[in-house]
């Protein structure tokens, strides 16, 4: 029973101490390489503001097309008046420009910088 209890502590002392050489090889590699890392995440961080835009850009071109699809039916099928379209025409506004994009991108700097 006593040997039982002794093997049973060295594995879990053994244990313990590979747990406790991993955590401080790896802190030991994150400190070593913490400007690759942070270069890394703004890298990722930029790729993800990017993806995010694009799919935006995606999306609203659909959008687009679906409103005038629907503007095209307004005014062929019902005949709905001009000014009744140029006001739906106002609603939806605009685009995405690049301004949405870059800022995006400077918040993921910025909080990739600043280690959130």
């Amino acid at each position: 029973m006593n040997s039982r209890v002794a093997a049973l502590r060295q594995k879990a002392t053994a244990a313990a101490k590979a747990v406790n050489d991993t955590f401080h090889l790896t802190t030991v590699v994150f400190e070593r390489h913490k400007v690759t890392f942070t270069i890394g995440a703004s890298v990722a961080s930029a790729a993800a503001a990017w993806a995010g835009y694009t799919a935006r850009q995606v999306h609203q071109k659909k959008l687009e097309d679906r409103l005038k699809s629907i503007e095209h039916a307004m005014t062929n099928v019902h005949n709905m008046e001009e000014a009744q379209v140029d006001v739906l025409r106002a609603a939806v506004g605009g685009g995405i420009g690049y301004q949405s994009c870059a800022a995006t991108v400077g918040t993921g700097f910025v909080i990739g910088y600043m280690g959130f």
